[in-house]
């Protein structure tokens, strides 16, 4: 299951946990496409925060009243979320085999986490979604571009992107068994030329 692209980047995720956590968790930048998703999964269940890191946007979901559990690959930044949200739940886990029943949650927030799996695990982490979701909802965070790279950061962090474009997501998560609702693309200010594609999908409807 696991492989050198997403163990080299968890490492790294481990290495630089303090610094990204101090760096980016007061950081507003996503709490627009979280106030779009909240409404999709209110008082329907546990939510998990796959690729939660420090704990940002659970403390929000948390905070608007939705049940959400945390997960992530890099015991560090666990540590750091702890640390931050103390009322969280988190789980050490891969998003490729998650740690729940079938049909047993109401959403997923996958922001800036699939970006780091091989192109290859794509179809397969959303299928793994699809199983524990029940008539859920699922919010991915993904860079635009083709191909797949490593990339050091100033931090002198080296972390694996893959990079996508909408037909290419728009088909993976018809074939995962999801139906997408609504695409926005963005330009981070952040990040000189990134692109990001943020996806609201749901479970396709049974016949």
């Amino acid at each position: 299951m696991d492989n050198g692209a997403v163990r080299r980047t968890v490492q790294s995720y481990n290495q630089i946990a303090g610094k990204y956590a101090a760096k980016w968790f007061d950081e507003p930048v996503v709490e627009p496409y979280l106030n779009r998703f909240i409404p999709l999964v209110q008082d329907r269940g546990w939510v998990a925060d796959v690729g939660c890191g420090p704990g940002r946007d659970l403390a929000y979901l948390l905070k608007h009243g939705v049940p959400t559990i945390g997960i992530d690959l890099s015991m560090n930044m666990l540590v750091e979320a702890r640390r931050r949200v103390s009322e969280g739940a988190y789980i050490l886990a891969d998003c490729r085999q998650l740690p729940f029943r079938s049909d047993s949650l109401a959403g997923i927030w996958a922001c800036a986490s699939l970006l780091h799996l091989p192109r290859s695990d794509f179809v397969l982490a959303l299928s793994e979604f699809a199983r524990v979701l029940y008539h859920g909802h699922l919010f991915l965070g993904l860079k635009e571009g083709e191909g797949e790279q490593w990339t050091r950061g100033t931090d002198g962090s080296d972390r694996f992107f893959t990079y996508y474009r909408s037909s290419e997501i728009e088909s993976a998560l018809g074939r995962a068994g999801f139906e997408l609702i609504e695409l926005i693309r963005n330009i981070d200010p952040s990040a000189s030329g990134t692109t990001w594609i943020n996806a609201y999908a749901e479970q396709a409807k049974s016949l």
